[in-house]
């Protein structure tokens, strides 16, 4: 896989502080600065504190990642705001581009195994549940499972999903669209469970997965 680094990006700033003096990185909608981009935040441990936050934590080229999301998903535009959406197996970056086009970056985190299977599993299962269901599964625009890349870290770069999270608005919405929503939940859940597997596991691309031990192919076109 090629890399290319957008020229609509282009680092001003000094180790510690914002990598461009445009640019907005927050989290829970406060200013950070570069640095806790690769630090987990969320939270402490009760056992093994050092251990669990150094498995969560992950340095990578803030540059370059603006860089290729700049031109991810068709729409070429600078990015100008990085939030910080902290996950428990992975760095959750959600990006805001000067045309107002949003993506997410995501970074694997060393906690969930071995990051280069974890980033592979979760591209492939994305575009299996999109190619098999009829499940809104944001589209996954660019990846990288090798930590040598321009990146520094195995990421994945997708598209936002629409709409908004379900809490910020459940108290809202009358009873009978709370019974929509469920019936739709659970016609995706029928969905899900209608697939076949041959085997207990990871799902990978074939491209990935070929050259594994127990590999077995779902025998379906495409590339999972």
């Amino acid at each position: 896989m090629r890399f290319h680094i957008s020229s609509l990006w282009r680092r001003t700033g000094t180790p510690g502080t914002p990598a461009n003096r445009n640019l907005h990185i927050s989290c829970r909608g406060k200013p950070i600065t570069e640095d806790k981009l690769f630090e987990y935040t969320n939270g402490g441990f009760l056992v093994n504190e050092k251990s669990q936050f150094d498995r969560r934590y992950v340095k990578f080229n803030l540059n370059a990642l603006c860089g290729l999301a700049a031109t991810a998903g068709g729409q070429p535009s600078p990015v100008k705001a990085v939030e910080k959406m902290e996950g428990g197996f992975s760095k959750a970056l959600l990006m805001e581009k000067e045309n107002g086009v949003e993506i997410v970056t995501k970074v694997a985190c060393r906690n969930a195994g071995p990051a280069v299977y974890t980033t592979e599993s979760e591209v492939a299962i994305l575009k299996y549940v999109k190619q098999q269901t009829s499940i809104p599964v944001p589209e996954v625009y660019t990846w990288s499972s090798d930590p040598t890349n321009p990146i520094g870290a195995e990421y994945i770069i997708m598209e936002k999903a629409a709409g908004v999270p379900l809490f910020k608005i459940w108290g809202e919405i009358s009873l009978s669209d709370k019974l929509e929503l469920v019936k739709r939940l659970t016609a995706f859940e029928r969905e899900l469970c209608s697939l076949q597997l041959p085997a207990y596991g990871s799902l990978y691309l074939r491209s990935f997965g070929g050259g594994l031990p127990n590999f077995k192919p779902l025998g379906i076109d495409g590339e999972s």
